[in-house]
């Protein structure tokens, strides 16, 4: 057998491509065939799924965290919003210490406002450039 084959560099650089060929298709496939992805949260002792594109918004008030969704049902539950941005991930933007939007809803409709759901959120300074860079 050639040596090659032994070689360290050479099998790690095999697995790397291979690695990296998995996630482009995975990523492609994605995209193509798009699952309906539920997201499961307690809510007043009863366990809810919705579908991640149904939530316009959720917000963070002290020790609790407001879920609104399209059809106008909102929802409590003690996530933290930083846990919800993690579990939310693609499609959804921290705009405010207390707002995370979904940007399929959301519209800027100033500088530093976000019209979703008939509902105002405003943009703070922190979050004011990726704000700016998501909606040119």
């Amino acid at each position: 057998m050639p040596s090659m084959l032994w070689n360290p560099v050479f099998v790690a650089a095999i697995l790397a491509i291979l690695a990296y060929g998995h996630y482009l298709l995975v990523k492609w496939l994605d995209r193509k065939y798009p699952s309906e992805q539920l997201v499961s949260f307690n809510s007043g002792y009863k366990k809810i799924s919705l579908k991640k594109e149904e939530i316009l918004y959720i917000e963070s008030r002290d020790s609790e965290v407001l879920i609104y969704t399209q059809d106008g049902r909102q929802f409590r539950n003690r996530t933290g919003i930083g846990q919800w941005e993690d579990a939310l991930g693609d499609g959804f933007l921290r705009v405010h210490r207390a707002f995370l939007v979904n940007t399929a809803h959301a519209v800027l409709t100033a500088l530093d406002v976000l019209t979703i759901g008939g509902q105002e959120i405003p943009i703070s300074r922190k979050y004011k450039d990726s704000v700016r860079a998501f909606f040119p």
